[in-house]
C-alpha cells in the first residue's frame, strides 16, 4: 500500500511515497503522479521540464513491466514445449530420497508451472526431471 504525502512549500512541491516493496509499480508511479498534479500549488505549477521527465520515467516503467511480463510468457511457452517433448518417452525423477521412473502421457499446467502425467497416475514437476531416455 502506498502512502503518499504532497507537501507544498513556496514555489516548490515535494511527494514521497513508501510502499512494502523496495520500487514503485507503474500503477503507484501514476497514482503518485495524479496526486502531486492534484495537490500543485496553482500559482506555481509543475515546471514543464519535470513533468516531462515524469511522464518520461512512467513511460519506461510501463515498457519495462511490459517487457518482463513478455519474457514470462517466453519461459512459459518454453517449458509447455519442453514438457511436450517428452510425451511417450520415459522420465527418470526424483521422489523422495529417491530415483523413480516413468513414461510420461500428457501434460497440463498449473498456475504457471508445467506438470507431466505419467502413465501410472503420478503427476511430476518439469523441474524434477534428472533423466530422459
Amino acid at each position: 500500500m502506498i502512502n503518499a504525502t504532497t507537501r507544498t512549500t513556496g514555489t516548490t512541491t515535494d511527494s514521497t511515497a513508501t510502499s512494502g516493496r523496495t520500487a514503485l509499480g507503474k500503477d503507484e508511479f501514476l497514482a503518485l503522479l495524479v496526486t502531486q498534479l492534484r495537490y500543485q500549488n496553482p500559482l506555481s505549477p509543475m515546471d514543464s521540464a519535470q513533468f516531462i521527465e515524469q511522464m518520461t520515467g512512467f513511460s519506461t516503467l510501463e515498457q519495462l513491466t511490459n517487457l518482463r511480463q513478455v519474457a514470462d510468457r517466453m519461459a512459459f511457452a518454453q517449458s509447455l514445449g519442453q514438457g511436450t517433448s517428452l510425451i511417450g518417452r520415459t522420465v527418470a525423477y526424483a521422489s523422495g530420497d529417491t530415483t523413480a521412473t516413468g513414461v510420461v502421457e500428457r501434460v497440463r499446467t498449473d498456475g504457471g508451472s508445467v506438470t507431466l502425467q505419467l502413465a501410472d497416475g503420478t503427476a511430476v514437476d518439469l523441474a524434477a526431471i534428472r533423466e530422459v531416455s
